[in-house]
């Protein structure tokens, strides 16, 4: 999953934005005032849910110092303060002004310090900044560091730490929320796959592979997201930097969704290929095609991580070190075609089914089709909203702000629950895929035998080679001791009613893709003509 907005520690006209939680800072300044911001935090005493009680504080420790100053007495301001909106600007501010520092409208819970620095032995002035800042109300929290007099516009050096905790821990007060919904996706997944393998050890007779696949994506979907609440964990006690560069538990839980993303999408291809319901095995060079578009997605995203995990040593800007990446383009083209194949497979599979009456398997397509448009327009929607809340239009409380980026994650939760409970295996899940739907009605009866009495009058032999073989059917048409059965309620588990749907499993199961033409029998192409038309994916 991706980490979400980030905490952004503005160093002004001094270091490029950057996130942490806890860090050190070693540079030089030379007439500018440094701003420093987690952005929010939480109030003493103010915690979120399970950690209401705690101390929250800013904790500064910095060694200044000044060259090439003549005599005399300097020192440096430091500031603290409760800010109602975040400025990316530096503050209209002088810490350094005596009795009391201007404090812009909108400041509050000021604290000020004044630090002397003192001369040494080789002609500098020194200066150690230890200050600690009690944060009694939750909010947009800010320091500000300024030297005062004479020296403002001198070059100055620093070495030192700050470090911002919360009530809970070192984690971003707007990120805190994170770290449970990791715990609660994870155990979400879990408790689908005991469902999902609890229904596959009851029907294991009839499990095809597609179900033990169903099984194993939803595993590494509970593998994923146990990644990320173990980085977010061990950040929030460590209090170890996000970025940069990107620690080992982050760049672990990166590697997963990128594993997680190449699963997800190869199991969606395949269902809307008919893998499984419509047909019982692909094409030799449709696994081809889906081989070599797997491998690409799965290589661009693996390289698209790992150059940013480089560029992180070397480069503190998040943003940039996203700019910067040369595999993001490849990467997003292979989604692209990842997605725009899965949506061309899933229309032209229930058009085929629509065309040959398979209501009940066209139902289960209705569905998932029903699943995606939903999806697609819930991710639209909190699209609109994220815009909304960066570009400061619309006002989302910043305890709340983490909700934006797990929503997505909860609609691809929902997505592959669906996909897993629709193709979940039932006591006729290996006929499925071998079997023709029987007529529901009358009309479609006559329509039926006029069709199948024209296609083979006298009773010839009908020879058709599928993805999965070669069917025979012999005898006349109307003797051919067919294998019948029914999926009804009961098949299905549900608790409400539901029409019976009955199957011909001597009946070739539809093939939608290109098929191997008989030449020896006329009668191949009345048969193809019958369970669909000529075509291709790829």
């Amino acid at each position: 999953m991706p980490f979400g907005k980030l905490t952004q520690c503005l160093f002004l006209a001094l270091i490029p934005l950057s996130s942490s939680f806890k860090y050190y800072l070693k540079d030089s300044v030379q007439g500018s005032i440094i701003s420093l911001s987690e952005q929010y935090m939480y109030g003493t005493n103010e915690g979120p849910l399970f950690f209401k009680n705690g101390e929250s504080s800013i904790e500064i420790d910095f060694e200044w110092e000044q060259p090439n100053l003549p005599q005399g007495n300097y020192s440096v301001g430091v500031m603290f303060y409760r800010d109602s909106k975040y400025e990316l600007e530096a503050p209209t501010t002088n810490v350094c002004r005596l009795p009391a520092p201007i404090i812009p409208q909108g400041y509050t819970n000021v604290q000020a310090h004044i630090v002397p620095l003192v001369e040494n032995s080789d002609g500098h002035y020194k200066g150690q900044i230890q200050q600690k800042y009690i944060v009694q109300t939750g909010g947009i929290i800010y320091t500000v560091i300024q030297p005062c007099g004479s020296n403002a516009n001198s070059l100055a050096y620093f070495d030192g730490s700050i470090i911002f905790r919360n009530p809970y821990g070192y984690l971003p007060g707007s990120d805190y929320g994170y770290m449970p919904f990791e715990a609660v996706r994870g155990f979400a997944y879990l408790s689908l796959a005991t469902f999902f393998a609890y229904v596959l050890f009851k029907y294991k007779s009839t499990a095809i592979k597609l179900h033990y696949a169903s099984l194993f994506v939803i595993l590494v979907a509970a593998t994923e997201s146990f990644s990320w609440f173990h980085a977010y964990t061990r950040l929030n006690k460590s209090g170890d930097p996000f970025c940069c560069p990107y620690p080992k538990s982050i760049v672990f839980a990166m590697a997963t969704e990128v594993v997680l993303k190449t699963l997800v999408r190869l199991l969606l291809l395949i269902v809307c290929l008919g893998y499984g319901i419509v047909r019982p095995d692909l094409e030799k060079k449709e696994k081809l095609s889906i081989l070599l578009l797997t491998t690409a997605f799965f290589i661009t995203g693996i390289l698209q991580l790992t150059s940013q995990a480089k560029l992180s040593k070397t480069i503190k800007d998040e943003a940039t070190i996203e700019a910067l990446n040369m595999f993001a383009l490849p990467a997003f083209l292979a989604d692209i075609i990842f997605l725009t194949w899965i949506y061309s497979a899933l229309m032209n599979m229930m058009e085929l089914l629509k065309a040959n009456d398979e209501s009940y398997k066209l139902e289960m397509y209705n569905k998932l089709a029903r699943c995606i448009s939903i999806f697609v327009v819930s991710f639209t929607f909190l699209l609109v909203v994220v815009l909304a809340v960066q570009a400061q239009s619309y006002n989302w409380l910043w305890q709340w702000i983490w909700l934006l980026d797990v929503a997505f994650e909860v609609l691809n939760f929902a997505l592959l629950a669906t996909v897993c409970i629709i193709w979940r295996p039932t006591r006729s899940s290996d006929r499925l895929s071998y079997s023709k739907q029987l007529a529901t009605s009358e009309e479609q009866a006559d329509a039926g035998q006029n069709q199948s009495n024209d296609m083979n009058p006298g009773g010839v032999e009908l020879v058709q080679e599928l993805a999965g073989g070669v069917y025979r059917e012999s005898g006349p048409a109307n003797h051919r001791g067919n294998s019948t059965f029914t999926i009804d309620d009961r098949d299905d588990e549900s608790g409400e009613e539901a029409e019976s749907y009955s199957f011909n499993q001597n009946k070739p199961s539809l093939n939608p893709f290109n098929r191997t033409k008989n030449a020896s029998s006329k009668v191949s192409d009345q048969v193809l003509g019958e369970h669909g038309t000529r075509g291709d994916f790829v």
